[in-house]
């Protein structure tokens, strides 16, 4: 196996920031644990993008309730990835670079799909007949990720350009 010389990890976040709406990019220059632990990143100058801490939790925040508790961390999203990633880079020595596109806003609440979820995380779809909502919320959240799609995708290629340089 080839040594890794840096990591980049580009996806999804949600805005915890009052002003902070679906569609902005976040750089993270450090991210931070549910217990206050704090893992350095390295800030790859991305066009347009705000630069701040990261928040990784280990479930999804799903009220802007659960969001404005998180806010309290400081930091200006939250993802469920990055902090294990990080630290294991800042362990090594690796550079590590963290890239968010906003999905949902600090006042937007996000389905609980929980109910028709498998044991290992994986959406049931027959489960979804028991909880039509759910089916509905599918829908919508589907619906404004593929309205953001283009912009995530334009978002890791920058990303990628500014690490390379």
């Amino acid at each position: 196996m080839a040594d890794v010389e840096r990591l980049l990890l580009v996806g999804w976040a949600g805005g915890l920031h009052p002003d902070m709406g679906a569609g902005e990019a976040i750089v993270a220059d450090c991210v931070l644990d549910e217990a206050g632990r704090r893992a350095p990143c390295s800030v790859p100058a991305v066009p347009g993008a705000r630069v701040g801490p990261t928040l990784t939790v280990a479930e999804a925040l799903l009220s802007p309730q659960a969001k404005r508790a998180a806010r309290a961390s400081g930091a200006l999203a939250v993802e469920m990835e990055a902090y294990p990633l990080a630290a294991w880079a800042a362990a090594r020595g690796i550079p590590f670079a963290h890239v968010r596109l906003i999905s949902d806003g600090p006042n937007d609440n996000l389905p609980d799909f929980r109910p028709a979820l498998d044991p290992s995380g994986r959406l049931r779809p027959l489960a979804l007949l028991a909880h039509p909502r759910l089916a509905f919320d599918l829908a919508r959240l589907s619906l404004r990720l593929l309205r953001l799609e283009r912009r995530l995708g334009a978002l890791a290629r920058k990303a990628v350009e500014a690490v390379d340089t």
